[in-house]
Order: C-alpha cells, then sequence, then structure tokens
C-alpha cells in the first residue's frame, strides 16, 4: 500500500472512530448485542413502550363502585425484553408488577394490571407512576392520572348505552381486558380472547335486583378448556366485590374470585357440549340446565338474572332466549344460596375464554326500598343524659361521663377515662366506655362532632357500631403523639383494620365525623368546620347493626393518657336538631287584656 493511500485511510479511520465515540457519548443507553455482532451501524437502543388502554387520565367511582379496587391496564414491550416493571402512588415506594402471561388475568406477554385498593387511595386527585426498565437499562416512565370518588353509590334502576360513551368507564369498569365498543354489534366486546375478561356494572351496595343483557356469542378459545380455566363460559356475575385471596392466594393482582354472589352463563364442558348453568359461591351448583339446549353463534340473546334475598339465602334465577322471540313466561334455572354467602354486590359481564359482544345493559331493583333508621339525635344540652336513648357502658369501671354547659351554645357531652388504666377497642373486647343506643338494622348516615383535641398518645374518640359487645366497627380519631389520625378497625369477621389517615397536627379541633351505611358497603368521611367533608374510606362489610354510639378510650395497658372526650352532638343526618345547643331557658310572659 503506498504512503498517501494509508495516510487518506488512517485520517478516515480516525474520524471514523471519533463519529462513534461522539454518538455514545451523546446517545444513551448500550450497543445492542445485534449490531455488534453483525458491524452495523449504530443506532441507540429503543427505550420501552408501555400502553395505557384506557387513556393517562381515568376516573373511577362518578357514578359508584363496583368492587373494592381499581384495576389500571396495559402493556409493556421492548425489543431487548423487559428487565423489570414497577409502579409508584402518590409520590410512594416502588412496587413489583407482574407480567403476562400469567394463565390467568394477565393474558398475553407484557400484559400488566396496577390494582389499587380504596385504603392507597386519596378522594379526588391521584398519580401513579409506571416504570419500565429494559435488560439494556433503558427506562420509560409513564404518569398516569387517576381521578377517584368514593362518596356515590351507583343508582337503580341503571341501563347502558355504550354508543354515546367517550370510554367504556364512563358506564362502566373495565376489570380485565381491552375492551373496544364495536360499532357494527352495537356493543362493547373484548379485543383479546382469554381468562376472566370482566366489566363491572353497579355498587357494592347493590342487594336485590334483576339484570337483563344483550348477548352475541362470537366464538370461542380453545385454548380455554385446558387448566386453570376448565372450559369457556359466557354470562353474568352477581354480587360482586373484587378480586380476593381465595382460593388462589398471594397473586398481582389478585386472581382469587370467592366470595361471590352467583354466576348465570352458558358453559362449554369437556367434552365441548355446552349447557346453562348457576353456578354459586365457592363453586357450588346451584342449577344446571340438562336439556341440551344449544345457544348459537352471531345470534342476538337476552341473557336475563336475578337475585332476592330470602330466608336461609337468596334466590337466583337465570333465562335465555333471542332477542327476535317473546320472552319465555318461566325461568330456565333457579337455586338457592347459602345463607352466610354475600348478600350485596355488582354486576359483571363475564366473558371466560368467549369472543362476545354484550349490548344494552338494564338493571332494576327488587323488593321494598330500605326501613328507615330508628337512630335518634341528640345535641346533649339536657340537664342528665337521657336514658330513654343512651345507655352507659362502663366495662373498667373506672370512665365516667357528664354534660357540660346546659342550655348554652357550647354544650357537650364528657366521657373521660383516667390515666395508667387500658380501655382499647380490641378483637372479642371493647374496654372503652361509651354511651350506645339501640337501633334496626337498616342504611343510616349518621355524623358526630367532636369538640376535644387528642394531645397525646393512644388518646381516643370516635364512634362504635355494634352486633354485639364482641363484634363491632371502630371508626375514630386518635393521636400518635405528634399528629393527628382518622382509624377504622372491623373486629367481626374476617377481621380487618384499615389504614391511619394523617387528617392534622396533634391538639386539632374541632373533629368532625360521617358514617354512612348503604347495604353492605360503607362511606367514612371526616370534617375540620362541618362544611368541607373529604370521604376518607368505603368498603364492603356485612353486618348486622343492633346498637351505636360514641366512646372516649386510651391504650396501652399503665402507661395509658388519661383523656377527657367532649362530644358536641350525635346525629341521624335524616332527623337531625335544627338548630344545635338552643337555649332552652325562657321568661314566663303574662298576656293582659
Amino acid at each position: 500500500m503506498n504512503t498517501h493511500l494509508r495516510i487518506i485511510l488512517s485520517h478516515l479511520s480516525s474520524r471514523l472512530v471519533i463519529l462513534a465515540l461522539l454518538i455514545l457519548f451523546l446517545t444513551p443507553g448500550k450497543l445492542s448485542a445485534q449490531a455488534i455482532q453483525e458491524g452495523d451501524v449504530y443506532v441507540p437502543a429503543a427505550p420501552p413502550i408501555i400502553d395505557i388502554w384506557d387513556g393517562f387520565n381515568q376516573t373511577f367511582g362518578t357514578i359508584g363502585l363496583p368492587q373494592r379496587q381499581i384495576n389500571i391496564l396495559g402493556n409493556v414491550s421492548d425489543s431487548d425484553g423487559i428487565a423489570s416493571l414497577t409502579y409508584s402512588l402518590n409520590g410512594g415506594p416502588q412496587k413489583s408488577l407482574s407480567l403476562g402471561p400469567d394463565t390467568r388475568r394477565l393474558l398475553l406477554p407484557g400484559d400488566f394490571n396496577v390494582e389499587l385498593f380504596d385504603g392507597e387511595l386519596k378522594h379526588g386527585t391521584n398519580q401513579v407512576v409506571i416504570t419500565a426498565k429494559d435488560t439494556l437499562d433503558e427506562t420509560t416512565n409513564a404518569t398516569v392520572t387517576v381521578n377517584y370518588y368514593r362518596d356515590k353509590v351507583w343508582p337503580l334502576p341503571y341501563e347502558t348505552n355504550w354508543e354515546t360513551a367517550a370510554s367504556i368507564n364512563d358506564q362502566a369498569e373495565v376489570i380485565d381486558g381491552k375492551w373496544v365498543y364495536d360499532s357494527q354489534k352495537g356493543g362493547i366486546r373484548p379485543v383479546e380472547i382469554g381468562y376472566d375478561r370482566m366489566v363491572a356494572i353497579g355498587d357494592m351496595a347493590w342487594k336485590d335486583y334483576e339484570v337483563v343483557a344483550e348477548i352475541t356469542i362470537h366464538s370461542i378459545d380453545e385454548g380455554g378448556y385446558d387448566p386453570p380455566s376448565y372450559g369457556p363460559g359466557i354470562g353474568l356475575l352477581l354480587r360482586w366485590n373484587g378480586h380476593t385471596d381465595d382460593p388462589v392466594p398471594d397473586w398481582q393482582p389478585k386472581t382469587g374470585w370467592w366470595p361471590l354472589g352467583a354466576i348465570g352463563w352458558y358453559r362449554w364442558q369437556p367434552d365441548h357440549s355446552a349447557r346453562l348453568e348457576i353456578l354459586g359461591n365457592q363453586g357450588v351448583d346451584l342449577a344446571t340446565d340438562l336439556s341440551g339446549r344449544p345457544l348459537l353463534f352471531d345470534t342476538l340473546y337476552n341473557f336475563k338474572m336475578r337475585v332476592e334475598t330470602t330466608v336461609g339465602g337468596s334466590v337466583y334465577r337465570l333465562k335465555v332466549w333471542q332477542v327476535n322471540e317473546l320472552e319465555p313466561p318461566d325461568w330456565d334455572l333457579s337455586g338457592v344460596s347459602a345463607a352466610d354467602d354475600p348478600t350485596h354486590g355488582s354486576l359483571v359481564l363475564f366473558a371466560h375464554h368467549v369472543d362476545a359482544t354484550f349490548g344494552k345493559v338494564t338493571v332494576i331493583p327488587l323488593g321494598d326500598q330500605p326501613i328507615p333508621s330508628t337512630i335518634q339525635s341528640d345535641d346533649f344540652n339536657e340537664t342528665s343524659l337521657n336514658t330513654d336513648v343512651w345507655t352507659f357502658v362502663n366495662p373498667v369501671g373506672d370512665g365516667a361521663y357528664s354534660i357540660t354547659g346546659v342550655n348554652t351554645s357550647d354544650a357537650w357531652l364528657n366521657i373521660s377515662v383516667p390515666a395508667g388504666s387500658d380501655h382499647d377497642l380490641l378483637v372479642g373486647e371493647n374496654r372503652a366506655p361509651r354511651i350506645m343506643q339501640s337501633v334496626n338494622d337498616t342504611d343510616f348516615d349518621v355524623e358526630a362532632k367532636f369538640e376535644s383535641g387528642l394531645f397525646r398518645k393512644y388518646q381516643m374518640q370516635g364512634i362504635v357500631i355494634q352486633e354485639d359487645t364482641n363484634h363491632y366497627l371502630r371508626i375514630e380519631f386518635l393521636s400518635d403523639g405528634i399528629v393527628t389520625k382518622a382509624y377504622t378497625a372491623n373486629l367481626i369477621d374476617p377481621k380487618e383494620v384499615y389504614t391511619d389517615v394523617e387528617i392534622g397536627l396533634r391538639s386539632i379541633a374541632p373533629l368532625y365525623m360521617r358514617v354512612s351505611r348503604n347495604g353492605n358497603r360503607w362511606i367514612l368521611s371526616l370534617s375540620l368546620d362541618g362544611s368541607g367533608w373529604t370521604p376518607y374510606r368505603t368498603f364492603p362489610l356485612k353486618m348486622v347493626v343492633n346498637s351505636i354510639g360514641v366512646y372516649a378510650a386510651n391504650a396501652i395497658g399503665i402507661t395509658s393518657p388519661a383523656f377527657n372526650g367532649q362530644v358536641d352532638y350525635f346525629f341521624n343526618r335524616d332527623t337531625p336538631i335544627q338548630p344545635e345547643d338552643v337555649s332552652n331557658l325562657y321568661l314566663p310572659i303574662t298576656l293582659r287584656q
């Protein structure tokens, strides 16, 4: 090679090296294995792609809440493979997300489900940041704004009109799967066919109701015969409250389906025959059609199902007929569930390994309206406690009560506990001094105002709702010594503690509390001024209410601080005392002729 040519090649090689180094410096990421092996010109590694199916701004609860959790659904993909997928809620810690396929709720490679429970979410605006990292350390962040409202109860009657909805979630709540509105079929339809594609309608508070849903079956997924699916199915699920750990524990997202009310569906059997069934809680066969009647593909059917509470259980009924035919007078199937099965819950459109379109859905209530509550209001402005309404309960024997400011605008009830003695509300033992009134077991909405601030750790005051003295719901304000918190514990069964909510510094007062019961759904709200209210918890709880009242308490043992709880009023919001704390003093007036 001559000298001139060698110099030219040397300059050219130097420029290529400089260019390559410059590209590496300016471009994040690493060379892919493919580029290194093939000697290609360097192309920066592409970061992961995060697809959020229902958009980056999602709203839940504007009509009501069909389950105890919400689901943010999507898919992540990257040609180099995903190394990790996490999410953070409202700036909190990173939590891992499972990736599909998992043979159950996560159908395809890269599918994910951010499952958020009521106790984790703020009422109003929340931010969920989903972070995907690939095997080359390329990272993508996707921020989803979640608007969450817990203060509405889904109305009955209710009817969908999918055509007018900007999003399916405007009229329902997608639990699993990617769904679209099919304008040609006039309904909603899962894009990918697989395990338990679910859309919920209604509220955890719904009790007895009847639903008619238009359903067209297009085809079935043959993979649905394999475990853990054991046969495709299409239909309706009644009295749903959300996925659990039963019978499939410790999955993300939760994959258990018990407890539920019942599923009324058309189910393909292992021998590829198919039949109508009503499948109850814990897999109990409530009713089966053995006639061999087939349902045709691409034919519009009405699926009609109802649930009615009776003594000793609930009756489920199902009938199916073609839309262009008259409704048959008799039900195809009926069965009775166990008395301890769910008594309330929402409706789910349920496609298990079936390609189907769900058209118009109509739901009507059944049965009588709830009986008005017998809870009596009191502003504690009399010279003594009204023992016709209230009973003072003093389990430890050292609590006391009195009324201060009688016939003034600052009248209240005092409930006091001494230092050095424990008055906690525990599983199977309520040691708190309290006033209680007997009430009927029906829906109610109560409000209490506490004038006392909480200064020291383990001082507590709140509302207690009892089945009996050992089975109850405690809803309270407490101090951890630094801040005041709202706290709730279900001490019935299954026992569950709902996490604390920080509401202000210690000693903050007054404190207002509301408890609303709608069937098996409970909504808890708090306020610092009695005007602006924040609903901070909602949850399903099956409970027989026999009494309700207010308490003051302390803990722990001999280090328990003394406390005097001051209750300004306790109101049934349907029958409040207005105006509150009006003086009963008056001067006699003699009229002269």
